[in-house]
């Protein structure tokens, strides 16, 4: 297992599972949550992994621009670099929920998977591991 961070966020490669987990330290604006999505992506690449388990309970729910700028630039961006489908489990706290729904709305969740990157939300963490573990296996 390899650990590494940038002081915003901690990701852990899991050799054993091929799950890439990463959680943010604290709550960050729209500039600097886009730099760290950079990072992240630069140790999938490493670690050839495209099965991601991202930690958002301490996370501030990001801007509008946030969601142009994953639909248009980072999502194509990952799914090139990693040479596939991305797949991404996100574990929200209770009360992130509902924006999610709002957020990853159906037409938003069908533009991301048009290049192969589809997101899913979860409550607990065993659900968004098993959820990853079966798109592995399929």
């Amino acid at each position: 297992m390899s650990t590494t961070s940038d002081n915003d966020i901690t990701i852990v490669v899991e050799p054993s599972s091929g799950i890439l987990r990463a959680v943010w330290a604290r709550q960050m604006l729209t500039a600097g949550l886009i730099d760290s999505y950079y990072y992240l992506l630069d140790e999938a690449v490493k670690a050839g992994c495209r099965f991601w388990h991202l930690d958002l309970r301490l996370r501030i729910w990001p801007a509008a621009t946030f969601k142009n700028w994953l639909i248009d630039t980072f999502a194509p961006l990952a799914t090139q670099r990693l040479g596939g489908p991305v797949y991404v489990a996100y574990w929200l706290a209770d009360q992130q929920q509902s924006r999610a729904d709002d957020l990853f709305a159906e037409d938003m969740r069908q533009q991301l998977a048009k290049v192969g990157f589809y997101p899913a939300f979860f409550e607990k963490e065993l659900d968004a591991r098993a959820w990853l573990l079966r798109q592995q296996a399929q």
